[in-house]
């Protein structure tokens, strides 16, 4: 896929789930691709790599979490981030924010440096930091993307967010309201749901907004 193709598909994705994207974020997006087509075959950045997708799959699924993200300048940590979804991409939509990616492995937080430099993205940092290495109560937001199931991640977050924070979970279908109740009794609250089909691909999408500690 070419700039202006890539280019096009997320400015036009975007807009189908209400998000104006600028052209200078689209060019820090390119610059971004361009490095993931570069690496991903190499370092095993995605599952199942495919260049074509990467617009529709990867960059709008993650783009969608700003619908949630708490409308305020807070912090985010993206636990186990990866390729940088979805706490890069937070990154460039929200340069008002500090944001870390915690990455436990070398060659995928040297990626992401890459990335940074590339798009000149200066409110974003790399951590090479397992889940179980961040301090507890350290965070105020926290996503993380397909790294733990719903009810492992908000276990893990809810060690690590403070007592004032959100953790954001993203799943393919909603939660199931048994599930719900069981989070509701450990006092993590749900705010927000938001079911979308994923521009593009029309994949279903769920994204949730906890509130830790009620």
């Amino acid at each position: 896929m070419n700039q202006q193709a890539f280019q096009n598909a997320l400015t036009h994705g975007a807009q189908s789930l209400e998000i104006e994207l600028t052209s200078a974020q689209l060019d820090q997006f390119w610059s971004y691709q361009v490095l993931l087509e570069r690496w991903a075959p190499k370092v095993n950045l995605v599952a199942e790599w495919d260049g074509e997708k990467t617009a529709g799959v990867h960059f709008l699924d993650a783009i969608a979490v700003q619908r949630v993200l708490p409308p305020n300048d807070l912090p985010v940590v993206d636990v186990g981030s990866g390729a940088g979804f979805p706490g890069l991409v937070l990154a460039i939509l929200n340069p008002e924010r500090e944001f870390t990616l915690a990455e436990p492995i070398g060659k995928r937080g040297s990626f992401l440096q890459q990335v940074l430099i590339a798009g000149g993205i200066k409110n974003c940092r790399i951590e090479l930091l397992r889940t179980n290495q961040i301090l507890p109560k350290s965070q105020r937001i926290a996503t993380a993307r397909a790294v733990f199931a719903p009810k492992q991640w908000l276990k893990e977050a809810a060690r690590i967010v403070d007592e004032d924070g959100w953790a954001i979970v993203m799943t393919a279908e909603p939660l199931e309201q048994q599930e719900l109740d069981r989070f509701e009794k450990n006092q993590r609250v749900l705010e927000r749901v938001d079911s979308f089909t994923l521009p593009i691909e029309n994949c279903p999408r769920t994204n949730s907004l906890f509130r830790i500690g009620g």
